[in-house]
This record gives structure tokens, sequence and C-alpha cells, in this order.
């Protein structure tokens, strides 16, 4: 029977080990899952259920990485199966990538409120995957109903009320972040206005987006982000498979063979 606690959340293969991810701990085989052994995380809530969900796990230049709900990204020492924090060591990643010698970061948009007057900050709100296309703007105002929390609770009212100061100032942080020094330091890309990036995915060295909008690109010399179709669609997922861009959106799965140019349709769950 299906359990939230035995959950898995992703798989990664490196170097002839299989690595499986739960909400409660890492496991590995490196006998083709004849059997199954636990990682270390010292020092890492990756094995307390909850706090340590695996939200992507890659390999790197023989170097595997995980993005964590609560720890950022963490890589493993495979010497002694035991997975350390980067640079890139608190909050959610929802998704990573790789190109070259590069590793990209996809965050969740965190709006920050900051007095004006005291430089104090006096909340911060993450706005998580809807089902629908998200406009940043429109979902802000008034900014609880709409971020998939329930009920409009009372640190919502707080924070709305917050929100609503003239004295506040609004700051977004997340978006995507790059490494070039396996996760010791993170520079952050152009942000791209009322955009949520939820998924990364390399083809022919491009780095593709998918977004609460539309599917992206990053531009070759890494300033600005380009549109690659299927505007419109709230994108939740993307991957590559033989040369080939696949992107999930809310109950349909597309498909392009030229980098966005043109997409296809070959799923659609209302039809089966």
């Amino acid at each position: 029977t299906y359990s939230r606690r035995q959950a898995i959340s992703s798989m990664a293969v490196i170097d002839g080990g299989i690595y499986v991810a739960s909400e409660r701990k890492i496991l590995y085989s490196e006998d083709n899952c004849k059997s199954w052994r636990s990682t270390k995380c010292p020092g890492i809530a990756v094995g307390r259920l909850g706090e340590g969900f695996v939200n992507a796990m890659i390999p790197f230049n023989s170097t595997l990485y995980a993005a964590t709900e609560s720890n950022g990204v963490i890589r493993l020492e495979k010497g002694n199966q035991s997975w350390v924090p980067t640079r890139l060591k608190d909050g959610t990643v929802l998704s990573l990538a790789a190109s070259g010698q590069t590793l990209y970061a996809a965050l969740p948009v965190t709006i920050r409120l900051r007095n004006k007057k005291t430089g104090d900050f006096m909340g911060a709100q993450t706005i998580r995957m809807s089902r629908e296309p998200v406009s940043i703007k429109t979902k802000l105002e008034p900014i609880a109903p709409n971020l998939g929390y329930g009920s409009y609770g009372a640190f919502e009212h707080r924070f709305a009320a917050i929100w609503n100061d003239p004295l506040t100032e609004k700051i977004l942080e997340g978006g995507v972040l790059r490494s070039d020094d396996r996760g010791d330091t993170w520079i952050q890309l152009p942000k791209k206005a009322d955009t949520v990036f939820y998924s990364l995915a390399v083809l022919n060295s491009t780095i593709y987006a998918g977004t609460n909008q539309s599917v992206l690109y990053l531009k070759s010399d890494g300033e600005s982000w380009v549109d690659a179709g299927l505007t419109g669609q709230n994108i939740s997922k993307l991957f590559v498979f033989d040369s080939v861009l696949y992107a999930v959106a809310k109950d349909s799965v597309f498909y392009t063979i030229d980098g966005g140019r043109n997409w296809e349709q070959f799923l659609d769950i209302n039809k089966l």
C-alpha cells in the first residue's frame, strides 16, 4: 500500500551505483539492487521526516548532487557515502541541471518584506507550485489566499497587513543560480519578471527552464532568458531523452525536436 513515509522522490545512477531518495533517507545499491544501504547525512536533516525531502538528484563531474526541500544543495562524498552541504545550504531547491563545468539550481521565488525606515526584515512568503499558470503580481495582492497554504490564517493576515504598508519594500529572491566550482560559490542568473522557475534541463549545452508561464532558455552569454514556447502553460517538469525535450504541464505532455521552435502534444490525460 502507498505510504507517504515510503514515497520515492528521486533516483540517480553514478559509477555503477543506484541511489534512491525518500523523505527519511537516501539509499544506495552497488550490486544491481540486490541489497540496499543508507548513505550518511551528518548535520543534514535529510534523515528527518519532512525536512530533507529530496526534489532532484543528478550526477555531475563524478559527484552526485541533491536538491533538497530545506537544506539547499548537498553533494555526496562517495568514498564514505556521506552527504555534505554546498555553500547553497539553506532553503528549498526545486531542480538541478549541469552543462560543461557548470551546475545550475532552480529556487522558488520568495518575497521578503523589509521596512524602508529601519531596514529590518519583517516576513517572507514563498510561491509554491500551482496547477494553473501563476502571475506573481496578481497572486500576491491579496497575497495569502492564492499561494496554496490552505485557509487564510493568522500568519497570512499579518503578512498581508505588512505587504500593504507604504513603508514596506518588497524584495524578490530565488530564480536560477549557477556554480562553477562544485557548489562552493553560487552566482545569481538574471531574473525574469513575474516568473517562477520550477524545473531545469539541458539540451545540446543549452539550459532550458520550465516556469509558471512558459518554457525559457538561457542565451549563450548567460545574460538573459528567451521564450522557447508553450506560452500560457504552467510547466512543472522538463526532461530530455534521446535528444528530445519534453515538457510536463497540468494535464498534458509536450515535446520538441528543434529546441522549442515547434512543440507537439503527445499526451492529454483528459482524452484517455
